[in-house]
């Protein structure tokens, strides 16, 4: 990157780290939600309901970060 498109460069790293939390967080969400309403109907105890639910969002977190971890790898170019 050249000195002149640092600026730029910044601007753009951070709108991509906003949009990715925002995406991110909705993503959670919907799978919480969608896992906690099945749960909730069968089982007397909310609390486990919702927590088996945490448990779902929690392991698609991780598959999240992994997927993100590997294309950050395979994005980098080879040592100088």
């Amino acid at each position: 990157m050249r000195p002149h498109e640092t600026r730029s460069a910044a601007g753009l790293l951070n709108a991509v780290q906003q949009l990715g939390a925002t995406l991110g967080i909705a993503v959670l969400g919907t799978t919480f939600f969608h896992s906690l309403a099945p749960l909730h109907s069968l089982a007397p105890a909310g609390s486990r309901a919702a927590s088996e639910a945490a448990q779902h969002a929690l392991w698609v977190a991780v598959g999240l970060i992994t997927a993100a971890t590997v294309t950050a790898a395979l994005m980098r170019g080879p040592r100088e």
